[in-house]
């Protein structure tokens, strides 16, 4: 997988297999809101989805800033809690403004800490 689309004053998306951001796994299901978990601090983890609601897959993103206008329409599935240098690393990339663009930083392993 890459980061298909990174803007460092809004958040880094990857999960697309194709990586262009226009693609996905081949399924969808509908969005999982807990009005408790809310995106009003940096470095949620999140899972995106088209403009259509039940239409989260396996596309997810890491804020980089609070965004709380993701608030109610956004799954909320984690928190990085760590490797906040290496994600401020990850390439700006404009995957809607210049599809041709080199391919995205690769991510090479995931540890996932459940609490």
């Amino acid at each position: 997988m890459t980061f298909h689309r990174v803007y460092h004053n809004f958040m880094a998306q990857t999960g697309d297999p194709t990586g262009t951001g226009w693609s996905g796994a081949g399924y969808q299901y509908r969005e999982e809101i807990v009005p408790e978990l809310t995106y009003d601090e940096a470095y949620m983890v999140g899972v995106a989805r088209g403009q259509a609601e039940g239409t989260s897959g396996s596309q997810f993103f890491i804020t980089y800033v609070p965004y709380p206008s993701l608030n109610g329409g956004y799954t909320i599935f984690g928190k990085l809690i760590e490797g906040f240098d290496v994600l401020d690393q990850i390439t700006e990339r404009d995957a809607d403004n210049n599809p041709e663009a080199p391919a995205g930083d690769k991510i090479i392993s995931i540890t996932i800490n459940e609490k």
